[in-house]
């Protein structure tokens, strides 16, 4: 509640001063928001302007552009339905054609249809001379949709108009597949012409058939990057397999395709499902319904990607297929798609596997694949958090599972998979990775988990069992049992199984390094058990395997045993007294052999190990010292290191198995050199910084990120920003700070923004589990941090923007809105829903969208205002935004 008046307080403090201000500091500060790139911002402050009294006629010139570009930014987020209705404003402000700039005008055709581009370029020409970069886009939007009867209202000297006689024919024979002689049409074309670009295009797929790659590759890359067609020029540069009609089916399909895109951009189905007809019966003249699904099945991740409404999908399903094909399809969907039930989902597309898959083998290897493809959605929806929708109860019993507990769960599904398919690769190296399973948990100390895991681990063992025997000559089983039984303290076992493995694969660096670490495992308790001599043996066999990549682990347990053979310490019982020097002798006698890299490696290794609980009552506080003197020796040639050499030094050992506790080397490093974290270019000290940040040492990330600002690139300060407030978070410097998140991401730009979002998922590991921030940075959507905002991007539910938006929705659409809410309110009454789980509500929400009940949620919610959100039922609510 704190945090919600705190937001409040700050909200009215915005507005009084925008009230403040007087007009020409606001329009002037919107002005300057707009050539920021903060167009939300800027139309806020320039309505508050116009309000004051500002002259309209400077204002709204500026609105205008302000309005066409937030369309714009939200466009290239996914947001369509929200950019129409911005688009909208735009155009109640558009200022007479002739008066635009060409900029103004190009941006205003990419928005709307072909017919309102054309009229609209045609009163521009009233008053200015014709626009290269128009007429471009628009050959390239005739080019798709062919409309060319449009074009009769452009004057004939225009370069759009002058050449359209031959495009026109070149066309038409490119849809006929005769792409030589469309070329031979087009060569009349000059490279000024607005059709150049087709041209080109034209001379790859010449090209293509001619299998000269080198030509194909030289035309696409003479397509400018703002034309429609460089998406498809840029598949066929980097892999020409992608595009898949140039290897299946016959050439004019592409006219039949290209008209069903443009049909279900315009929302009309009834044509939609006559071109999906027209292309399944070419495919496949005597199978069309599987045809059609498979089309179908192609045509979903537009619905994701918010290209297409979920129930006008679901109505092209259901009229197209029959009723078994109809459901199977909709099961697949709800399987494959990252959803709040994914174990419930694939039951229900399991249960009906033998329409796609009669024969049994191949249902079986489709089942397995489905588990796996199950798994890695639930992992990428949940993070793996502890949540089984429905405990998996459907699923559970149709494939014959019995384990209760969700750790237990997981593998029991994954052995469950292999058992369909041991050939699936992916199955095992799942199982092994599950991130629920805690093998050496201080949760084992509860009896319950105990068995739990022991459960999970026996599911891990058998499936990796079943591999060994599957994949003879792969080592990899091995070595994932080898450490299995080694953080079961199984030793003897552990030691049989690499045996395996070095028969298997005895060169294999992964095997030789896991070798050499079981070896010095077995010398450090050697060692702890007095037994000296097997000690050395164990180390000399290490040393003899000569892995360049564990020669420092070698000699640091060299530099332990010589101390030991010596009877200087005691690495059991009481403390000997020992002279120093020869501490600092045996140090410099072991790593004079090694490269200064090695030599560090070996030291903070050293270090490590003798500080841990088991050792560290042997050496006393001085030995101690001269271990970490020798550090801070070797530290002063670090210049010497390579830049890989010194990344390395800061980043995890990666060691298979436990030689050394703890791995916290970096920060060890870090704390004794000053500025060493400097040393290390931009390129790579993000994976630096997430290193320190797993092991708690936040304060020297936090301190270089300051230092790095000063000179970073501007991109970089974006990332840089972002991990500065993500650990303030995390140090409880700040809480729950959604603007200071959204303060960093507003300044991304579309292209950047992929970076920013993959460290989000990487930090949101180290936040505590079942917390705002953890979820928040999961999904990227820090909304999760104030439980008050429902409202999406683009429409700000702040008090400044309501009696702005209440000019411009009319009292025709709050009917409407209010009229959907009655009736989804009377639903949920009859289905009984109210008070009931938010799992139950989810369910109904599902059962609307997928078209049984047609309602508009998605625009539901983006006329939606705080007091009406206030009225509206828990299930409503719930059923809308997701949360009560």
């Amino acid at each position: 509640m704190a945090k919600n008046k705190k937001n409040k307080n700050n909200q009215k403090k915005r507005n009084q001063l925008l009230k403040n201000t007087s007009a020409a500091e606001l329009f002037e500060q919107g002005k300057a928001l707009h050539n920021a790139g903060k167009q939300r911002d800027a139309i806020a402050t320039l309505k508050m302007a116009a309000k004051k009294g500002w002259p309209r006629d400077q204002i709204d010139r500026l609105l205008f552009n302000a309005y066409s570009l937030r369309a714009v930014q939200l466009r290239e987020k996914g947001m369509e339905t929200e950019a129409v209705e911005v688009h909208k404003f735009a155009c109640a402000l558009m200022p007479a054609y002739q008066s635009l700039t060409e900029e103004e005008l190009l941006l205003f055709v990419k928005a709307v249809d072909i017919q309102k581009a054309v009229g609209a370029y045609s009163d521009f020409l009233m008053a200015n001379k014709p626009s290269g970069k128009i007429e471009q886009h628009l050959a390239d939007v005739f080019f798709v949709n062919q409309q060319w009867n449009l074009l009769d209202v452009l004057g004939d000297q225009i370069p759009l108009k002058r050449d359209v006689l031959l495009v026109r024919d070149a066309v038409n024979l490119m849809n006929a597949g005769d792409w030589e002689s469309a070329l031979e049409n087009l060569k009349p074309v000059p490279r000024s012409s607005p059709w150049a670009t087709l041209r080109m295009f034209c001379h790859a797929m010449v090209c293509f058939y001619k299998e000269d790659d080198a030509g194909m590759q030289r035309a696409v890359n003479m397509i400018p990057d703002d034309s429609l067609l460089k998406p498809l020029s840029r598949k066929l540069a980097n892999d020409i397999r992608a595009v898949s009609c140039l290897w299946d089916g016959p050439v004019h399909i592409e006219s039949y395709i290209a008209a069903l895109f443009d049909e279900l951009r315009q929302n009309r189905l009834k044509s939609a499902g006559t071109y999906i007809k027209k292309i399944a019966e070419t495919l496949s003249s005597q199978k069309t319904d599987i045809a059609i699904f498979q089309i179908l099945e192609l045509l979903w991740p537009l619905v994701p990607k918010g290209q297409m409404r979920e129930n006008n999908y679901f109505k092209l399903v259901d009229k197209l297929l029959p009723q078994s094909l109809a459901k199977f399809l909709a099961a697949k969907v709800d399987c494959l798609t990252m959803s709040p039930m994914p174990f419930s989902n694939a039951a229900g597309y399991l249960s009906l596997f033998e329409i796609e898959f009669p024969e049994k083998k191949d249902r079986a290897i489709a089942t397995a694949m489905v588990i796996v493809e199950t798994i890695k959605n639930y992992q990428r929806s949940f993070s793996g958090g502890p949540f089984i929708d429905d405990n998996g109860i459907v699923l559970k019993k149709f494939l014959g599972l019995t384990s209760e507990d969700f750790e237990e769960f997981l593998p029991e599904l994954l052995f469950c998979a292999i058992s369909h398919d041991p050939g699936n690769h992916q199955a095992y190296e799942l199982l092994v990775n599950l991130p629920s399973i805690t093998r050496n948990s201080e949760n084992q100390k509860v009896t319950n988990q105990k068995a739990t895991n022991q459960k999970a681990n026996k599911w891990i063992e058998d499936g990796l069992t079943v591999m060994q025997t599957h994949f003879p000559n792969d080592p990899y089983p091995c070595l994932e049992l080898a450490k299995l039984y080694y953080s079961k303290n199984a030793y003897r076992k552990a030691e049989n199984i690499l045996k395996e493995a070095m028969i298997r694969a005895p060169h294999d660096i992964r095997v030789v390094n896991m070798h050499v670490m079981s070896l010095l495992i077995s010398s450090d308790k050697n060692i702890m058990r007095d037994k000296r001599h097997l000690a050395r043996e164990d180390i000399n066999k290490a040393e003899g395997l000569g892995s360049p990549d564990t020669r420092f682990l070698v000699t640091e347990k060299q530099i332990l045993l010589q101390i030991a053979e010596h009877g200087q310490l005691s690495l059991f019982g009481k403390a000997a007294v020992i002279d120093h020097g020869d501490v600092r002798r045996t140090i410099e006698e072991f790593t004079q052999r090694l490269t200064p890299f090695e030599c560090l490696r070996s030291l903070g290794a050293l270090f490590i190990d003798v500080n841990h609980s088991t050792k560290k009552a042997t050496w006393d506080k001085k030995m101690i010292r001269v271990v970490d003197q020798a550090i801070r020796n070797r530290l002063k040639s670090i210049n010497t290191l390579t830049q890989s050499e010194l990344n390395s030094l800061l980043m995890p050992l990666s060691l298979e198995l436990p030689v050394i506790p703890g791995n916290d080397m970096a920060a060890l490093f870090v704390q004794r050199a000053k500025g060493l974290l400097g040393k290390v270019d931009d390129h790579h000290i993000i994976p630096v910084f997430d290193n320190l940040i797993g092991t708690q040492h936040l304060k020297p990330v936090l301190q270089e990120i300051n230092r790095r600002r000063k000179k970073a690139e501007a991109n970089f300060v974006e990332m840089l920003d972002f991990y500065d407030v993500t650990l303030k978070h995390l140090n409880g410097d700040l809480f729950n700070d959604e603007f200071a998140f959204l303060d960093v991401i507003d300044n991304v730009s579309v292209s950047d923004i992929e970076p920013i979002r993959a460290a989000a998922r990487r930090l949101s590991v180290f936040a505590p589990d079942n917390t705002a921030l953890k979820k928040a940075l999961e999904n990227f959507d820090f909304k999760y941090l104030d439980p008050d905002c429902f409202m999406d991007d683009g429409y700000y539910a702040g008090d400044e923007f309501d009696d702005d938006f209440d000019e411009l929705f009319d009292d025709e659409v709050s009917a409407m809105n209010q009229k959907m809410i009655l009736t989804l309110e009377k639903l949920i009454v009859d289905a009984g829903l109210t008070g009931a789980p938010k799992k139950a509500v989810l369910k109904f929400k599902q059962f609307i969208l997928n078209g049984s009940v047609p309602l508009p949620l998605d625009m539901m919610t983006e006329l939606m205002d705080n007091e009406t959100i206030a009225l509206m039922s828990r299930e409503l609510r719930i059923i809308l935004f997701g949360k009560a």
